[in-house]
């Protein structure tokens, strides 16, 4: 516990609102002036409470640094070694008048509460009820405050456990260890950066000053991992945010390096595998697509002396391909390889493109099914000047 001045000041202050809404309404509604005349001992009774629940970060040494629980000695950032872990501790930032705010605010709502409820029973027993006034009046502002404060450090994410890093991955302040494959990004971001404040008066102005202030002690590190962001540390200025997520970085990857972890290799032999495995593919899709197109030719009757020209995918499917031979009969391949046409190009027409080759061709059976005339537009993604050559051999052909 820190005994500073100015821990000391700011417990007296509570002590002394306190007592003044205690000695107010005992004596408006119990005309009861034993708190009054013993406001002395109230008053430092009220403050010691005070001093004993107040956060810890209220008059630390430190500049604004801390957390329930911590000492003047805490220092914003801490890294500490855990076995193969090196365990990250970023304390949140202080809210300041928020917290001496919550107290204020909490003794004056537990007075009004305690007042409404032994007024209530004065009224119909006829008795003087103090003691069920400083119960409720001690409860409700100890519970109010507590609350208060919890619900800004929840919207501001704070996170009270620490966070470590090894050479395998993170460990995550619930405990879960994430793989260091399985990790996207490490991200600072502010917490409240999506809320909206309209000021309409000057109270709405002050208001917005506190947002503002609040916004700048509510940055968050988070990991980016499994398709989800997971907070590591919240409640941080802008600066310490950042400072966490470089130390972190550095030293899982100086840990990383250090230890030539097993994961690490793992992975890069995977990779070499995989590139290893797409070269191979590739080396070889072609020789598999030109074989498939020519028994597909072959089944489609075309003549020995034939032109062809095809688009592969890496694992040797054709999935675009023309295939003609000087009497016309033809082959076509279009639409990823899911329609096949099969016929002659007498009759067929042209059609202008910027790219590509786009034709039809006469198909009585798809006329009479579909009522409509078979078309296929080829390659659009590649220049029209490619095509020139088969433009030339269909317009030949079509004339029969």
């Amino acid at each position: 516990m820190n005994f500073s001045i100015k821990r000391v000041a700011v417990s007296a202050g509570v002590g002394a609102v306190s007592w003044f809404v205690l000695m107010v309404l005992a004596r408006n509604l119990f005309y009861s002036y034993g708190l009054y005349y013993h406001g002395l001992l109230f008053w430092l009774i009220f403050s010691g409470i005070a001093f004993y629940t107040l956060p810890a970060s209220v008059g630390s040494g430190h500049a604004g640094i801390g957390n329930a629980g911590s000492s003047k000695g805490d220092a914003p950032l801490t890294i500490t070694q855990d076995g193969e872990w090196t365990v990250i501790h970023a304390r949140p930032v202080d809210i300041g008048g928020y917290a001496a705010f919550a107290w204020v605010f909490g003794a004056i709502f537990g007075g009004v509460a305690g007042a409404a409820v032994a007024s209530f029973m004065h009224m119909m027993s006829g008795g003087n009820w103090p003691v069920v006034f400083l119960v409720i009046f001690v409860v409700l502002t100890f519970l109010i405050a507590k609350s208060y404060v919890a619900l800004i450090n929840r919207h501001r994410k704070v996170q009270r456990a620490p966070f470590a890093v090894s050479a395998t991955g993170v460990r995550l302040p619930s405990g879960r260890e994430v793989a260091r494959a399985d990790i996207y990004a490490w991200t600072v971001r502010n917490a409240r950066s999506g809320q909206v404040f309209i000021a309409a008066n000057s109270y709405a102005i002050a208001g917005q000053l506190m947002a503002q202030n609040l916004a700048e002690k509510s940055y968050v590190l988070e990991l980016e991992h499994d398709g989800k962001a997971t907070v590591l540390a919240g409640g941080l200025s802008s600066a310490l945010a950042q400072a966490a997520r470089d130390e972190a970085k550095a030293q899982g990857d100086e840990l990383a390096e250090r230890s030539g972890s097993q994961a690490g290799r793992h992975i890069k032999d995977w990779l070499k595998a995989e590139d290893d495995e797409l070269d191979s593919k590739i080396a070889t899709s072609g020789d598999k697509a030109s074989i498939a197109l020519h028994q597909m030719a072959d089944e489609a009757e075309i003549q020995a002396e034939r032109w062809s020209r095809l688009r592969r995918n890496v694992d040797g499917e054709v999935i675009e391909a023309i295939v003609a031979d000087r009497t016309g009969r033809a082959l076509v391949i279009y639409n990823d390889g899911q329609e096949r046409w099969t016929g002659n190009l007498k009759g067929a027409q042209l059609f202008p493109v910027e790219k590509g080759l786009k034709a039809q061709v006469d198909d009585p059976d798809y006329r009479a099914k579909h009522l409509a005339e078979r078309r296929f537009h080829l390659s659009p993604h590649q220049p029209s000047h490619e095509w020139t050559e088969w433009v030339d051999r269909i317009r030949i052909l079509s004339a029969g």
